[in-house]
């Protein structure tokens, strides 16, 4: 019972106590209103301006205006100019001046010389005889200055005539030695000199040379060289240079003219060996058909023994193929026609 007012009694100190301290506490004081400090709004950091980075641009290409191009006048094409007509200077049996005077030898080359540019003369044709003995030196000596006077520019063409093999010898071991000869490459010859040839490129076109010694038309290697020649250029006309072919008006050696028949591309042939001048036409039928196509025209000049010596100027005509024959004395002059004969200067039409 004691302990129950112990505790009754410190239960009521308590109280007591409690009282005390809840009297003494002051009024309380309103609680401050609180300032409310707003938070500034943070200050927007400004953004920096970019600093302009200057760019250089390429100015944007303007395309050049291409001009209209003024369309190129069609130049008038320049006319081909005409082939220019040339000659060659034949000369026929010399042996006289070899034999008795050697000074018409330089008149001969002197007239040459003279009509070289007006005339346009190319080169120069012995038909042969050239000296009275190719067995006697002294005649050679003789006829030498006519080759070193000529003009240099112009060929030389010869053809062994009967005088010139001996005409008791008839051998050319005397005639083959000549200089002449030996200036000529050996596949334009056969054995040394009894056969040449030489291609004559003028004109705009080429006709072919062909030299037949003295007899050997009747030699079988010969003519099997010939026709490989012909051959070789069988599309060139062929002129033919012979010392013997026609006899008189109307003669002729028959084994020449089976040779020229049965060789298409001959169209001119040259010859001397008999005395005065004779000219001849051969028609031949090549292809069989019964029509005689191709004409052979054959000129024969041997004036040593006239009065006055004659040589000829052949001009080729590229155009219309003729072929204009001017005869000529050693003074220059045209040579006076025979009486009762045909003229002695003269053109053949589509000659070649």
């Amino acid at each position: 019972m004691k302990r129950v007012c112990l505790l009754m009694a410190a239960l009521a100190a308590l109280m007591v106590g409690c009282g005390r301290q809840l009297a003494e506490v002051p009024e309380a004081t309103p609680a401050p209103t609180a300032v409310v400090t707003a938070t500034p709004t943070p200050t927007a950091t400004p953004t920096p301006t970019p600093t302009p980075v200057l760019v250089t641009m390429a100015p944007t290409s303007v395309p050049t205006p291409v001009p209209t191009p003024t369309p190129t006048p069609t130049a008038t094409p320049t006319p081909t100019p005409a082939p220019t007509p040339f000659s060659l200077a034949w000369v026929p049996d010399t042996q006289h001046f070899a034999y008795f005077d050697p000074q018409k030898f330089l008149t001969l080359a002197e007239r040459i010389n003279e009509r070289r540019e007006s005339d346009n003369i190319l080169g120069v044709i012995h038909s042969g005889d050239l000296v009275d003995n190719g067995f006697k030196s002294w005649q050679w000596d003789n006829f030498d200055p006519f080759l070193e006077n000529l003009d240099p520019s112009l060929f030389f063409f010869p053809v062994a005539g009967n005088h010139d093999i001996g005409t008791q010898a008839q051998e050319y071991y005397a005639y083959l030695p000549r200089p002449f000869l030996k200036a000529y490459p050996d596949e334009q010859k056969y054995d040394g000199g009894k056969v040449i040839y030489r291609v004559l490129s003028e004109g705009g076109e080429d006709i072919l040379l062909l030299g037949i010694g003295w007899n050997m038309w009747m030699d079988r290697g010969a003519m099997g060289w010939t026709d490989e020649v012909l051959a070789a250029h069988q599309d060139m006309p062929c002129i033919l240079v012979i010392h013997g072919f026609l006899l008189s008006e109307t003669g002729y050696y028959q084994s020449v003219e089976q040779m020229i028949a049965a060789r298409p591309t001959i169209r001119l042939v040259l010859c001397g060996h008999m005395d005065g001048y004779y000219t001849h036409v051969f028609t031949y039928d090549d292809d069989g058909d019964g029509v005689k196509e191709r004409t052979v025209t054959a000129m024969m000049l041997n004036m040593q023994r006239a009065q006055d010596y004659a040589f000829r100027i052949l001009t080729f005509d590229p155009l219309s193929h003729a072929v204009t024959v001017n005869t000529l004395l050693l003074d220059g002059s045209p040579a006076p026609d025979y009486p009762n004969r045909e003229p002695i200067s003269f053109t053949i039409e589509n000659a070649y």
